[in-house]
């Protein structure tokens, strides 16, 4: 047989044809390639999965709880808001343990959440635009009615709100 004489002559070391040699080969690299390009294009669909997955399922917090002239009010920004409200609502007597009153209590927040949104939408129809020094100088001014530092940063505390966020509250 003709097979048998190349490789008897390949292994004879008779320069011959490297075709057996290249035969052999070709397809492990070509297998190689394919495996490799099998692999990219698994890794490439996992991410587009995980990338669907996570905006079908993963933003939870992103549902609109209330529309504002097309303005979405999502719950994340709902719920900052209301933890925000808790301490106003506690101090007028709020029972977190009563579902009844946390549910008007949520209305409520969720009413002044729309009433600021309609009031800043409108304020910007109008162009009303407010300084950074008129801010500073509402926030200077309600400061000042505290004897201590220590006084205002408990107030602020106790109204779950950072500083940052008493000055963006001085804008609404």
């Amino acid at each position: 047989m003709n097979y048998e004489k190349e490789i008897e002559s390949a292994v004879n070391d008779e320069p011959k044809n490297d075709t057996i040699v290249e035969e052999i080969l070709k397809p492990k690299k070509a297998k190689s390639k394919f495996k490799l390009f099998s692999l990219v294009i698994l890794i490439v669909a996992v991410i587009i999965i995980a990338v669907m997955a996570w905006n079908m399922f993963g933003k939870v917090n992103e549902v609109a709880v209330a529309s504002v002239n097309d303005q979405k009010i999502t719950q994340s920004i709902f719920d900052e808001f209301y933890l925000q409200q808790q301490p106003i609502f506690q101090s007028q007597g709020l029972d977190i343990n009563n579902p009844e009153q946390v549910s008007q209590a949520k209305q409520q927040a969720l009413d002044n959440l729309i009433n600021q949104v309609l009031f800043m939408q409108a304020s910007a129809k109008e162009n009303v635009v407010v300084t950074d020094e008129q801010v500073q100088s509402e926030y200077d001014r309600i400061y000042s009615q505290f004897e201590t530092a220590a006084e205002f940063e408990a107030a602020l505390m106790e109204n779950s709100l950072t500083s940052e966020q008493f000055r963006n509250n001085i804008l609404t």
